[in-house]
């Protein structure tokens, strides 16, 4: 899969649901506040335009990674940076509540941001939601224990949040968990991988996949299974991704156990590069 900057249309479809949304509660409230033909002068207010704000759903769980706290933190200031970076002011709904998966707020929003996120996370109506939002052009950027699967987690349930994330997996090398590893750019021309190293030896819990995503995803990052050991995926072990779903764009990278990764240079870029990526800006 080639990714390439989107295109205009492709730039368009989020704001135009973000802007509907808008349009149809302004037109509810003139609908009270004024009389019927006072409201119907009202409707072209419903002209889609892009409004010029990137704004994203930082959602996160507390109780599996500490780690969420400093993900967090580097989502806001990549956030400000891209807003800074495109003219753009940045709103940012940060929280844990899966309450806020509902078709009219996920309309609003440019990206997703699932930071350390496990477990079984939604109902049936939220994941509806979810799949729709992304279908219809939505972005999703998932962070390091978004694809961890041990017990019952949304991977079980939900088999379109399986194929969202990329792969799941049940373990990694142990003893110690956290290791050097050497990483490698599979793909030195995509703009996602402008400012990464072609290959740098970092410390990380090195996640093996239950089923191997090369085959399905477009891979941006590898890991050297012979530099740490005990690696399980073989000759290929994506360990960044990206893809496209229907309109929807998809990141995640498997890196970001602990705190400290968020203050490295190379997750910071890599991270800023996939928040672009799925809000359209790339």
């Amino acid at each position: 899969m080639n990714v390439l900057r989107r295109s205009v249309r492709r730039r368009l479809a989020g704001r135009l649901r973000r802007s509907a949304v808008q349009s149809v509660a302004l037109v509810a409230a003139l609908a009270v506040a004024v009389p019927a033909a006072q409201t119907a002068v009202a409707a072209p207010a419903s002209a889609a335009v892009d409004d010029g704000t990137l704004r994203v759903l930082l959602f996160y769980k507390p109780q599996f990674h500490a780690s969420n706290v400093q993900a967090r933190q580097a989502i806001r200031e990549l956030a400000d940076e891209l807003g800074t970076q495109y003219s753009q002011p940045v709103e940012i709904q940060e929280t844990d509540d899966p309450a806020a998966f509902t078709p009219e707020n996920l309309a609003t929003k440019d990206a997703l941001v699932f930071a350390q996120t496990g477990g079984v996370l939604f109902d049936d109506a939220q994941r509806a939601a979810l799949e729709d939002y992304i279908r219809d052009g939505g972005g999703y950027l998932g962070i390091h224990y978004a694809g961890w699967s041990v017990g019952q987690s949304e991977h079980d349930v939900n088999p379109f949040y399986a194929r969202l994330v990329g792969a799941a997996s049940e373990g990694h090398p142990e003893n110690p968990a956290v290791r050097p590893g050497r990483v490698v750019v599979s793909d030195p021309d995509s703009p996602l991988t402008d400012g990464i190293p072609a290959e740098f030896t970092r410390s990380d819990e090195w996640y093996d996949w239950i089923v191997n995503p090369a085959p399905d995803v477009h891979t941006l990052l590898e890991a050297d299974e012979s530099s740490y050991g005990m690696g399980r995926q073989g000759s290929s072990h994506p360990i960044t991704w990206c893809q496209e779903i229907d309109s929807g764009r998809s990141w995640y990278s498997g890196m970001g156990h602990e705190g400290t990764a968020y203050s490295e240079d190379v997750i910071r870029t890599q991270l800023r590069n996939g928040l672009a990526y799925v809000a359209g800006l790339l």
